[in-house]
């Protein structure tokens, strides 16, 4: 590691490790968090250093200092070197009054304080031989992460959840006192543009836009709308963001149900195309099994229109206050059919969600989660 560290004046010095991070829900929340911290107070009380595989992801911030690591996306083996092994020198040199680990990770590094950011969801799937044929990595992430959660954990002034279930799983499987566990939901990262002229549409347009892993559940759609008649499924439109070149379970999807009409591959789309096409559709549909938020459930809200989501917890803990919400069963096909019979004949009911009691530590946003963070 041929990093050179210059100390360039008294501040302290606040390092966000997001190696692993460049695409995704995960992503968004390192260029919120950063869009948060560059803001003149924090950058002027705080040396803000991020810790990236390249600078070029993001190159927007002039007052936050970046360093690249490209190879510590290589493997496995070069990941667990970076985390356990060239951070803990680097941490030696820079001296850190915080380390905030965005991606799962607590490294083996020196600072006085420490806190690491835990959103994967992996190692709370319960066991599926078909999730791991339709996915094979899933059985290795699944093992890893339980395994990177556990260590050095307990070394952490707090760990950073997004929904009290995870707190929850977190504190149970651990053995991490609650009250060192900050549950903190994700802001929304969707800019919402002025309403554009009204689309003329002749069917009804519903959109799933997340990226394609096995616990995102997108056969349950593709069954339902397979027992509709050809009629009812020419009354939607189902827009999918992938192209089915993503992963295994992307191109399973693809082959198995590209052949229905009304379901349109769209691939991935930028936040700027997704304000477009979440103005345009008439619903999200969420039907994904396993999230440690749904990030597009709360960007969706704003947009005041119907949301069709699994009946789990992470779903109603992420809606909040909304009078729009249809549930179904996620696991029942027949029982997605019928909402969507519903929907085509005018008859859809919708259930009133309410927002969940949560305990403290609780950090509504960035200001309040790093206050937490530098005892502020």
């Amino acid at each position: 590691m041929s990093y050179k560290f210059k100390h360039k004046d008294d501040r302290k010095i606040v390092v966000i490790s997001a190696v692993s991070l460049f695409y995704g829900g995960a992503f968004s929340i390192l260029k919120s968090v950063l869009n948060y911290l560059s803001q003149d107070d924090w950058s002027h009380r705080y040396r803000i250093i991020v810790l990236v595989y390249k600078k070029q992801i993001l190159n927007e911030y002039s007052n936050i200092e970046l360093i690249e690591f490209p190879k510590a996306r290589a493997s496995w083996l070069h990941k667990l070197l970076f985390e356990y092994y060239y951070f803990n020198k680097l941490s030696k040199r820079v001296k850190p009054y915080l380390w905030f680990s965005l991606h799962d990770v607590t490294p083996n590094v020196k600072a006085e304080r420490r806190a690491v950011y835990c959103h994967n969801a992996y190692p709370f799937s319960p066991f599926s031989f078909k999730a791991y044929k339709l996915e094979p990595t899933f059985l290795v992430f699944q093992v890893f992460y339980k395994l990177f959660y556990r260590i050095n954990i307990h070394r952490n002034n707090y760990v950073i959840v997004q929904q009290s279930w995870f707190r929850d799983e977190i504190a149970k499987r651990f053995k991490v006192k609650k009250e060192k566990i900050i549950v903190n939901p994700p802001s929304n990262t969707i800019t919402k543009t002025a309403k554009p002229p009204l689309e003329v549409k002749n069917f009804i347009q519903i959109i799933y836009p997340v990226y394609p892993r096995v616990f995102k559940n997108y056969e349950v759609i593709c069954e339902a709308l397979l027992m509709l008649t050809q009629e009812e499924r020419g009354r939607f439109k189902i827009l999918f963001t992938f192209d089915g070149t993503e992963n295994t379970y992307s191109k399973y999807i693809f082959n198995q149900y590209s052949y229905i009409e009304n379901i349109d591959f769209v691939g991935f789309q930028s936040n700027k195309e997704l304000d477009i096409l979440y103005h345009s559709a008439d619903y999200l549909i969420f039907p994904s099994t396993l999230e440690s938020w749904g990030l597009p459930i709360s960007e969706f809200k704003n947009y005041n229109k119907p949301i069709i989501a699994a009946a789990l917890p992470y779903v109603k803990e992420a809606l909040g206050n909304y009078e729009k919400a249809m549930f179904f069963n996620p696991f029942d096909a027949n029982n997605l059919a019928g909402v969507l019979r519903k929907i085509i004949h005018g008859n859809a009911v919708f259930s009133i969600n309410k927002e969940i009691e949560i305990y403290q530590p609780f950090a509504k946003d960035w200001g309040e989660l790093f206050r937490f963070l530098l005892d502020e």
